[in-house]
């Protein structure tokens, strides 16, 4: 399992570094911290992070790709 993607962008862009990162959902959304890096999508265009909702404590994989695009939480 690979755990880098092509963004499309010169070189690449790797979801472990987002391992104990905390983001949350949209500009006002609840945050969740990543936990962990999980499988490649079965197109092989992303990967699924394992993330904590810390308002819920629900555990879910969520789109690296998405979660780029989340805003750092506080």
């Amino acid at each position: 399992m690979s755990s880098t993607i092509d963004a499309g962008k010169p070189g690449t862009l790797d979801a472990r570094s987002l391992v104990g990162t905390y983001r949350r959902f949209g500009l006002n959304g609840p945050p969740y911290s990543i936990e962990g890096v999980g499988q490649v999508t079965p197109d092989g265009k992303d990967v699924l992070l394992h993330i904590r909702v810390l308002t819920s404590q629900e555990e879910i994989d969520y789109p690296f790709m998405q979660a780029l695009r989340d805003p750092q939480a506080d």
